[in-house]
C-alpha cells in the first residue's frame, strides 16, 4: 500500500461525497434534526437563565445543556446512526451492482487502498459535514447572545470528537454490511438489523431474560405482601430479610442491564456526551470540580467499547474485503 494511492482514492471519495444529492439531502436533514435540538435547548437554557436571575435557581445555566440536547437528538433517538449507514451501506455492494469495482482492481491499485480510502474518504465527508453543523449550532449561539467560555468550549470539542467516532462507528457499520451483503438493499437491511440487535435487542430484551434466568422473580410484590399482613414478629423478621434480599436484588439487576448496555453503540455515546455536556461535574467559582483523567475513570467500560466498535467493524469488512472473489 503507497500513500499517495491512498490519499487520492481518500481524496476522491470525500468530494464523490460531498458532492453528491444524497450527501447534500443527508446533511439538510442532520441540519434540521440538530436545529430542532438546538432551538429547544436555547428555550430551555432562557428559561433557566431567567430563573437564576430572578433568584429561583441557584445554578448558573450553561450552553453545554443546548449541546445536551443536540447530542440527545443525534445518539439517543438514533439520526446520527441513520445518516451514518445511509452515507456507507452501498459503498461496495453498489460497486459490485454496477461490476464498476472489478474494473477498479483491474488498474495498479490495491485492495487495501481501495478498502482503506473509502473508509477515510467516508469519515471525511461525515467529519465535514457534522463540523458544519456545529459551526450553524455555534452560529445560534453568538445570535442568541450566548458566548461560551473557554472551558465550555473545550467540553464542546470533546463532544465534536465523541460524535466523530460515534458516526465513524455507524459508518464503519455500514460499510462491513456493504462488503458482506451481495447488494446495496441486503447491505441496508444488514446494516439496520445489527443496530437494532446491538442498540435495542441486547441491551433490553436479552438484559430482562439474563435477569429473569439468573436472578428468578423480583421479590418486591411479596414484600408488599408480607408488609401488608405483618402481624408479629416473625413477619417483620421475615420482611427484613426480604427487603436484603431485595437490595441484592436490585444490585445485580442494575449490573447485568449495565452491561447489557455497553453493546449499544447509541447508549455509551449517550454516556460519554452525558458526561461532558451536563455541568454538574464542571466547575464551582470556575474552578473544576473533577479533573479531566476522574471523569474518564468514571466511564472507562463505555469509552472501552465505544472504540472497540469501529475497530472490530472495519477490522471484519477488510478482512472480507481482502478475501472477496470477484470474478
Amino acid at each position: 500500500m503507497k500513500i499517495q494511492r491512498l490519499a487520492i482514492i481518500a481524496r476522491k471519495e470525500t468530494c464523490d461525497h460531498i458532492t453528491s444529492k444524497k450527501f447534500l439531502l443527508l446533511l439538510l436533514m442532520l441540519s434540521i434534526v440538530v436545529g430542532i435540538g438546538a432551538i429547544t435547548g436555547i428555550n430551555d437554557y432562557q428559561s433557566n437563565l431567567d430563573r437564576y436571575k430572578s433568584g429561583d435557581s441557584s445554578s448558573v445555566p450553561s450552553p453545554l445543556s443546548i449541546i445536551s440536547s443536540i447530542t440527545e437528538v443525534i445518539g439517543y433517538y438514533g439520526f446520527g446512526a441513520i445518516i451514518a449507514i445511509a452515507l456507507g451501506f452501498d459503498l461496495i455492494s453498489g460497486e459490485k451492482e454496477t461490476k464498476s469495482l472489478r474494473s477498479l482492481l483491474s488498474h495498479p491499485v490495491y485492495r487495501d487502498e481501495i478498502i482503506n480510502g473509502k473508509a477515510i474518504g467516508g469519515i471525511a465527508a461525515l467529519t465535514i459535514a457534522i463540523t458544519v453543523v456545529f459551526m450553524l449550532v455555534f452560529a445560534l449561539f453568538l445570535i442568541q447572545g450566548i458566548v461560551p467560555t473557554l472551558y465550555e468550549l473545550g467540553l464542546m470539542l470533546i463532544i465534536w470528537l465523541i460524535t466523530i467516532i460515534f458516526l465513524a462507528s455507524n459508518f464503519a457499520l455500514a460499510l462491513m454490511a456493504s462488503v458482506i451483503a451481495g447488494s446495496s438493499s441486503n447491505a441496508l437491511i444488514l446494516s439496520l438489523i445489527i443496530l437494532f440487535v446491538l442498540s435495542f435487542f441486547i441491551p433490553v430484551f436479552s438484559a430482562r431474560v439474563a435477569v429473569y434466568t439468573m436472578l428468578g422473580e423480583d421479590p418486591r410484590d411479596e414484600i408488599t405482601i408480607v408488609r401488608y399482613y405483618a402481624d408479629s414478629d416473625e413477619d417483620d423478621e421475615y420482611l427484613e430479610l426480604l427487603e436484603e434480599k431485595q437490595q441484592d436484588y436490585d444490585q445485580k439487576r442494575f449490573a447485568i442491564h449495565e452491561i447489557s448496555s455497553l453493546f449499544s453503540i447509541q447508549h455509551n455515546y449517550y454516556v460519554l456526551t452525558g458526561v461532558f455536556a451536563k455541568p454538574s461535574w464542571d466547575c464551582i467559582d470556575g474552578t473544576p470540580m473533577l479533573s479531566l483523567k476522574e471523569v474518564i475513570n468514571q466511564v472507562w467500560s463505555q469509552l472501552l467499547f465505544f472504540l472497540l466498535y469501529p475497530s472490530l467493524f472495519f477490522g471484519i469488512a477488510y478482512v472480507k474485503f481482502m478475501r472477496m472473489d470477484l470474478r
